[in-house]
């Protein structure tokens, strides 16, 4: 990015040569990561469905569902908190979300 800027200014003629690259680059970077999941998906949903009537493997993917929601919320929180914001566990009896005073922040006033 910096070199074609450096290049612009340095040379005045158009940047239109570098936005087609640019939009070029974008759409064949989200063709070829989105576009070999639909194969996945449209062909193996069949038979996932037919394996639901089998009770035991309809558990272990209830399972892998309730792991999988696990890992992407522990995600979330985790990047939640590194990205500055502060959450609660236990806040007078109860559990919340509610946003914990950061350094400069006063606390909230009056009981929750």
């Amino acid at each position: 990015m910096v070199g074609g800027l450096a290049l612009a200014d340095r040379d005045p003629g158009t940047l239109a040569p570098w936005a087609r690259a640019a939009l070029l680059g974008a759409l064949l970077t989200t063709w070829v990561t989105f576009v070999p999941c639909f194969p996945f998906i449209f062909l193996g949903a069949p038979y996932i469905e037919r394996l639901r009537g089998n009770r035991r493997i309809s558990a272990a993917l209830t399972g892998i569902t309730a792991a999988a929601v696990g890992v992407i919320a522990n995600l979330a929180l985790y990047f939640a908190e590194h990205a500055g914001l502060r959450f609660a566990t236990v806040h007078t009896r109860r559990r919340t979300l509610e946003p914990l005073p950061g350094p400069g922040h006063p606390p909230p006033h009056g009981p929750p």
